[in-house]
């Protein structure tokens, strides 16, 4: 008999695995289901705690250092073609997803219809280049909540055999249309994504499953216990924004690279105008209190945070856009870098408190 492998890729946040994995187990899933679970190195937990919320995983595999996101369902990936042989069918699933309850049969069922890939989370962020009674067809689609035939993660192995770090769905995706295999997905989701609080994610921004229906309490409670769970620890963290920021346009060119200085709210009301139309590349993202952090360029790409001292060792920039809101911090800012680099006295810009609209 052929094998249906669910695939969980994890990484800290145990209460929401344990809120992920609890759906899982309540929905209704065929007897030649394998689990296995792929660890990236997790700080807040080990081998034990896995073990003992999902004893049934036939492969608990923790990753020798953090590999990122990417790596980690590479990892997974390559584990699978490894293991297994056509004929199998692989299902990522994802440490923060929710299952309807027969959304395996109907995953499966919709799966024979497609070209041998199918995503099951339908969001908005992934844009439909056509669409039937069933289907949306995609430009790309995510990692999560998607169903392959073996061959096409084989296909996707072989193209990419090393371990990738960065946009690794992207990249695949990108392949597979090369060769002709539409990127499908379900027009009502199956899965619902319940990871809303993430340095680069709040409720009104994070990817959200289209059409899911909450058909069981068990996934009713969830969601309740994970609007309640951000609410509490956001009211005083996140104090509501009565502000939005302009990106200075007028004083950059379109195509230019650009370095913000700043990588707060300033700078995220940046990154998604900048998105928009691709109006400029950033190059960078510099603020000293939050170096080794990572940052959001889009919704295909990370970058860490730097310090200052970027400035000093790469010219691959046209523009220093300071991306902070207050007019002193900003000429603070202004000042620190022109004393240790005089030069660069024609590309540092600050829009100005003219840029920040009152909501």
């Amino acid at each position: 008999m052929s094998e249906i492998v669910l695939g969980i890729t994890t990484y800290n946040r145990l209460d929401t695995l344990k809120k992920s994995i609890v759906s899982l187990k309540s929905s209704k899933l065929p007897e030649n289901c394998k689990f296995r679970i792929y660890d990236d190195h997790s700080t807040e937990y080990g081998i034990d705690q896995l073990k003992e919320i999902f004893p049934e995983a036939e492969v608990i595999y923790i990753q020798e250092q953090n590999q990122g996101s990417d790596g980690n369902i590479w990892t997974m990936y390559n584990d699978f073609v490894r293991r297994n042989k056509s004929g199998d069918i692989f299902v990522n699933c994802d440490s923060d997803l929710i299952y309807k309850k027969d959304w395996l049969y109907e995953a499966i069922k919709a799966l024979k219809k497609s070209d041998g890939v199918l995503s099951v989370f339908n969001t908005g962020y992934h844009r439909t280049i056509a669409e039937s009674e069933e289907f949306f067809e995609k430009e790309d689609i995510g990692s999560a909540g998607t169903v392959f035939d073996y061959e096409i993660v084989r296909m996707i192995i072989k193209k990419f055999p090393n371990i990738y770090s960065s946009a690794f769905d992207y990249k695949w995706c990108s392949f597979l249309r090369e060769r002709g295999i539409r990127l499908l997905c379900t027009r009502r989701s199956l899965v619902q994504h319940i990871g809303i609080d993430g340095f680069n994610s709040d409720i009104s921004s994070f990817d959200f499953g289209t059409g899911f229906e909450v058909d069981t309490c068990v996934n009713g409670q969830i969601i309740n216990d994970v609007i309640e769970d951000y609410v509490l620890k956001n009211r005083n963290r996140n104090p509501r924004r009565f502000w939005y920021a302009l990106f200075p346009f007028h004083l950059i060119e379109k195509d230019s690279r650009i370095v913000l200085y700043g990588a707060g709210d300033v700078a995220k009301d940046y990154l998604r105008q900048i998105e928009c139309d691709n109006y400029c590349k950033v190059v960078a993202v510099l603020d000293t209190n939050r170096a080794g952090e990572s940052i959001n360029l889009n919704k295909n790409d990370n970058i860490t945070i730097e310090t200052m001292e970027y400035l000093k060792y790469s010219d691959e920039y046209d523009k220093v856009v300071i991306s902070v809101r207050d007019e002193e911090t900003a000429n603070s800012i202004k000042d620190s870098i022109l004393s240790k680099i005089s030069s660069l006295a024609s590309k540092v810009v600050y829009a100005g408190q003219g840029s920040i609209i009152r909501l």
